[in-house]
């Protein structure tokens, strides 16, 4: 419809009103510019408050706390993206993830909006698990597995890296290892699904062996037991994560 029953006025009208309201200007400017009676900007604006309030009584029952890189500078170089998690549909974004700034977000909504979030899936930044405490009492914490695995290769990357440094490059064995680690790393942070069992092909940080990728990978952590063990151990983790998901 044109316009809402009852009204004489358009909808498109108050569209243009509240567009118009969105910028600061003096309330009389903005009557003589649209043709209308203050009365009418002031019956817009409160049905847009209305609605406004209505809204801040409701937040999902299940919540997906996310970052992205964004362009904004004075807020950092990460924005906060929310969705709702039974629609997949985004709920809002925030030009900043920073703990005070969502705090001041949350806390516009209602308690009885707070207390029916109950489930909060996010990623393993520390910010997010006090923001949850602090205005989600009933909420419980979901880690999403996808995070944990990525947390799990950064962990096995900078053991490797710290193994790098540790080899004597002007050593013939330890350069050659070197050589092995710096380039494959890749392959390293592959899990065992990811990985080619079938395909040969010429190594030349093997001494152009016809190796797989999986055999490249068995030999890669033997340089180093530290490098083993870490391995080792971010294999048994993925399992796991794995069987349980």
């Amino acid at each position: 419809y044109l316009v809402v029953p009852s009204c004489f006025i358009s909808k498109q009208v108050h569209y243009t009103i509240l567009e118009e309201l969105t910028e600061r200007q003096a309330l009389k400017t903005l009557t003589k510019r649209c043709d209308l009676s203050v009365t009418t900007f002031q019956r817009t604006l409160s049905a847009l408050s209305a609605m406004l309030r209505q809204m801040l009584d409701y937040l999902p029952h299940c919540l997906l706390f996310d970052e992205f890189r964004s362009l904004s500078i004075s807020h950092g170089k990460f924005s906060f993206s929310c969705m709702n998690r039974e629609t997949g549909k985004l709920f809002d974004i925030l030009s900043s993830r920073r703990k005070k700034d969502l705090i001041a977000y949350f806390m516009r909504f209602t308690r009885k909006a707070h207390m029916g979030v109950r489930y909060i899936v996010t990623n393993m930044n520390a910010p997010y698990f006090s923001l949850v405490k602090e205005s989600f009492p009933n909420a419980q914490i979901i880690i999403d597995c996808f995070h944990i695995g990525q947390h799990l290769n950064k962990f096995f990357d900078r053991v490797r890296k710290r193994v790098m440094k540790q080899l004597n490059q002007k050593d013939t064995s330890q350069a050659k290892y070197y050589r092995q680690l710096k380039p494959l790393y890749k392959l390293l942070l592959k899990s065992d699904d990811e990985l080619d069992y079938t395909t040969f092909k010429k190594w030349q940080n093997f001494q152009w062996r016809y190796l797989t990728e999986s055999e490249v990978v068995d030999r890669l952590p033997s340089i180093s037991y530290e490098l083993k063990i870490a391995k080792q151990f971010i294999k048994s983790c993925l399992a796991i994560i794995t069987r349980n998901s």
